[in-house]
């Protein structure tokens, strides 16, 4: 008979070194042991030597506080990225359509990208392209849902803040997997008792004097002068005295423009959702006065990559020429394409009056990285980008 190696139990299988007193436990007081909550098992000795043995050291979770809330420069200038519905368009069940859009959504936060543009690939063979997402419309999960209404309201739901979602957003099959998505934890995403000089949100019913109540998720509704029909979502700039000795019934405050956080305390203040019929349309349409000062084209057929954007120069540019052409921009977009390609929808756009990109966009590049895989999936080429631009776009307007 062979003799039982040391630290192996009966069937010969290595054994947990745990605590002396708990070493002869009987198998099924272990299979107690480990249903206990984790304080209860460090009170019995167990839970920190057993994530010891196994490897599972305690990683401090970084809270998203320390960068978003932080002193910043006046920002003036806005980026804006428009991206195919096609995203979400191959996809067929609803969970992953909104699993998809969250993934987006994140994207575009985490570059702090102040304007979403969803643009069609190819012209509507029926119907009309929408403007908005109000009203009633099908199911997602149905194989004729429109994907440029579904990503629009899932990314619109999501830049909401969570306390004026319920006040905003009506009941809707489209957001029936809503929950899916990871939140943005936006600086505009507030908790109740977060004291910020800016706060979004909805305007009441009640009726006071002179003024309108809104309710910005604080124990107290906020007082403002205008008189605004209700249900209509604000951005507020409230009075600073007004923590040290707030009213018995509410707190005072103005209603500014929602652009106020980035231009006087650089504050990201999420990002406002358009609709457009074509690529013709994103340009056309832009909802600043000026338009776009500067368009970047973003695809893997470019010549040019994004890491030397700012040196990359044309036939008839030297590198310093180009380098100075981008300059100071007040509203940059940054365009990427669909399944098919953003040449196939420049192709197929008769609205534009070049039929190639690199005479229709002032930057044709392709994502700086060495990618391990034929193909990119539409939210993988815009994480990619983004994070090669966003940060050069952002440095760049620093030195100006």
């Amino acid at each position: 008979m062979k003799e039982k190696r040391k630290g192996t139990d009966e069937g010969g299988y290595a054994t947990s070194a745990l605590p002396h007193k708990h070493q002869h436990q009987q198998p099924s007081d272990r299979r107690k042991l480990k249903k206990l909550k984790p304080s209860d098992r460090i009170a019995a000795g167990l839970y920190q030597r057993e994530r010891e043995l196994h490897g599972h050291h305690h990683q401090p979770v970084l809270s998203a506080d320390s960068n978003v809330n932080e002193i910043r420069a006046p920002r003036p200038y806005t980026v804006s990225v428009a991206i195919s519905a096609t995203c979400i368009a191959h996809l067929e069940k609803a969970e992953l359509r909104s699993y998809c859009a969250g993934q987006i959504g994140r994207a575009l936060a985490l570059m702090e990208v102040d304007e979403v543009i969803i643009y069609t690939d190819a012209p509507r063979t029926e119907g009309v392209t929408p403007s908005t997402t109000t009203g009633t419309f099908e199911s997602a999960a149905k194989k004729n849902a429109d994907p440029q209404l579904f990503l629009a309201r899932m990314l619109q739901y999501l830049e909401t803040p969570g306390y004026l979602r319920k006040s905003l957003f009506p009941v809707h099959r489209d957001l029936h997997f809503a929950g899916v998505m990871n939140p943005l934890d936006a600086p505009h995403h507030m908790k109740i008792d977060d004291q910020t000089a800016f706060r979004e949100g909805v305007t009441l019913s009640e009726n006071v004097e002179r003024g309108t109540l809104v309710d910005c998720g604080m124990r107290k509704p906020v007082i403002v002068e205008k008189v605004i029909k209700p249900g209509v979502r604000v951005t507020v700039k409230l009075d600073g005295e007004q923590w040290t000795s707030p009213s018995p019934n509410y707190i005072a405050g103005t209603i500014v423009s929602p652009n106020a956080p980035r231009q006087e305390a650089g504050l990201y203040w999420g990002f406002r959702v358009r609709l457009a019929a074509s690529l013709a349309k994103v340009m056309q349409d832009s909802p600043f006065r000026s338009g776009y000062d500067v368009t970047i084209c973003v695809s893997e057929k470019a010549k040019c990559r994004i890491g030397t954007l700012f040196d990359c120069a044309s036939d008839s540019k030297s590198p310093n020429d180009v380098l100075s052409s981008l300059g100071a921009f007040e509203h940059a977009l940054v365009v990427l394409g669909g399944m098919k390609g953003i040449e196939y929808t420049v192709e197929c756009d008769e609205s534009l009056p070049a039929g190639d990109c690199v005479d229709v966009f002032d930057h044709y590049v392709k994502p700086s990285i060495h990618l391990g895989s034929r193909v990119v999936r539409p939210e993988e080429n815009l994480l990619i980008s983004l994070t090669s631009l966003g940060p050069l776009l952002h440095e760049r307007q620093r030195k100006f």
